[in-house]
């Protein structure tokens, strides 16, 4: 075939730029053409490869089988840090696009959750450092003690059908957190704590705990669209410190036992925010967030992969053109 000078030219120019100079004057060996396709496969095999492996990790982290709610946290751990990634990024996703109020709103509860994290982890050092004091079985205690006290909650407050004013919220949730803080010191006092110690480090804690229920309250009622996803944001970003924001956040309904027809976690979720949170919500945030394993390092390692097997294919073309 003959081929014009020009288009000769360019295309040995091309193909010595791409795959580097070859000892032909412009037309590949046969050997050379093989190396091409084999190289070109390769890649593409690395290629599906390296995709279907994230593509398994993402999923093998969250077993689809099972919504048992106590399953949920332990699924949650195993994501890591992914998961607190995951909750910011809901937070940031709510705060597009939102009304100025609401986006304070949301804000204001991301903000305060990290707090949160903060003052509970300087909690946690605080009685790891009390000597004889067994961790373990404080976070034990904790789990019980605030189970048996939602329980209580339950007995004695009817779950109201009327819209709670803002003034009503904050006392509800600071009745609540004043039983959260008996109980706590109490049971770490029997573990050799000090109460004076404790509350150096609890009365933030229990502060911006109200300050998070109650602006869910609010925009539960204001922006009732935005509610689950935020409620479900905020429990995501308590995972480093769940040994004791998740038992503490229990007792006000977010947890992905409810909202089980007559169960105590819904229950809480009326009484406290005046709405539900629908049931699957949980484990299907969990399934987004367990898809986002590995996709900050998607880029860098398929792009290049593929890079290098579109490189090698157009090699090949211009090699089997060149040679016709």
């Amino acid at each position: 075939m003959h081929v014009p000078l020009a288009p000769a030219v360019l295309m040995s120019a091309l193909l010595t730029t791409v795959v580097g100079p070859q000892p032909t004057m412009g037309l590949p060996s046969a050997q050379f053409v093989r190396d091409i396709a084999r190289e070109a496969g390769g890649s593409s095999s690395a290629a599906h490869g390296a995709i279907g492996a994230i593509h398994y990790s993402a999923h093998s982290k969250i077993p689809r089988n099972s919504d048992n709610p106590k399953d949920f946290w332990k699924r949650a751990l195993s994501l890591g840090k992914h998961m607190q990634t995951y909750a910011n990024f809901l937070f940031r996703n709510a705060t597009e696009g939102a009304e100025p109020a609401a986006a304070a709103q949301i804000q204001n509860v991301s903000d305060t959750v990290h707090g949160l994290v903060t003052y509970s982890e300087k909690l946690k050092t605080s009685i790891e450092h009390v000597r004889g004091a067994a961790f373990d079985d404080i976070q034990l205690s904790i789990s019980q003690n605030f189970t048996e006290l939602l329980q209580e909650l339950h007995e004695q407050l009817p779950l109201s059908f009327k819209s709670l004013t803002r003034a009503e919220r904050v006392g509800n949730v600071s009745m609540v957190l004043q039983k959260v803080e008996a109980t706590f010191v109490s049971l770490s006092i029997q573990h050799g704590v000090s109460e004076k110690q404790l509350k150096s480090h609890l009365d933030p804690i229990l502060e911006q705990a109200k300050e998070v229920v109650v602006t869910l309250g609010d925009v539960a009622e204001q922006h009732p669209e935005l509610f689950e996803t935020l409620a479900i944001a905020g429990a995501m970003l308590i995972i480093p410190e769940s040994w004791f924001l998740r038992p503490l956040f229990m007792v006000f309904g977010m947890s992905p036992e409810g909202p089980v027809e007559g169960s105590i976690v819904a229950w809480a979720q009326g009484r406290f925010f005046g709405a539900y949170i629908p049931e699957g919500s949980w484990f299907s945030q969990l399934q987004r967030a367990g898809m986002t394993v590995g996709r900050r390092s998607l880029p860098k390692t398929i792009v290049k992969i593929i890079g290098w097997a579109v490189v090698g294919l157009f090699g090949l073309g211009v090699a089997i053109f060149l040679a016709m």
